[in-house]
């Protein structure tokens, strides 16, 4: 059976694929980088497109957590 690759989405999706392809974000980047202030629900949509996106918490030096996104292996 032949594959046929996932097309490249448009729009705050394909902004952030593209950003993930090369480095990892938290949900404060997006909005300051490309107001993207739907951010999870981008998330969300390219895992439910088949991208591997994983996330992981970091804490500030202040002590706040956050969520790091970052592609991930399948």
């Amino acid at each position: 059976m032949i594959q046929t690759p996932t097309p490249i989405p448009k729009g705050q999706c394909g902004i952030l694929l593209e950003h993930l392809k090369s480095a990892p974000i938290t949900h404060l980047e997006a909005v300051k980088m490309y107001n993207i202030t739907g951010f999870l629900a981008r998330i969300s949509e390219l895992r439910a497109m088949g991208y591997a996106i994983t996330d992981t918490y970091q804490t500030s030096p202040k002590g706040a957590r956050y969520k790091v996104y970052r592609m991930g292996a399948t």
